[in-house]
């Protein structure tokens, strides 16, 4: 889920691209399993927040993660989520 919500930006550019998957490639990727897709449901009906968000902040809560990211306004309301400013 993080990936397609960094490379679907549509201002990127080619250089960007090659950029970002390098950096992604040295990242976990953790599949999205069912415990995912259930905690990221309970935040959609607690926390409100959209899908894919709800999939990344689910991800990181049961992986124990700190979530990376520019857009902690997303994130705020999530309970218990660790999170760190690039």
């Amino acid at each position: 889920m993080t990936r397609l919500e960094v490379l679907s930006h549509s201002g990127l550019s080619a250089s960007d691209i090659v950029i970002w998957c390098e950096l992604l490639a040295k990242a976990v990727e953790v599949p999205m399993s069912a415990a995912v897709v259930e905690e990221a449901a309970r935040l959609r009906r607690t926390v409100r927040m959209k899908a894919p968000d709800a999939i990344i902040a689910a991800t990181a809560l049961l992986e124990s993660a700190t979530l990376v990211t520019r857009n902690a306004s997303d994130f705020v309301r999530v309970p218990g989520l660790r999170m760190a400013k690039p």
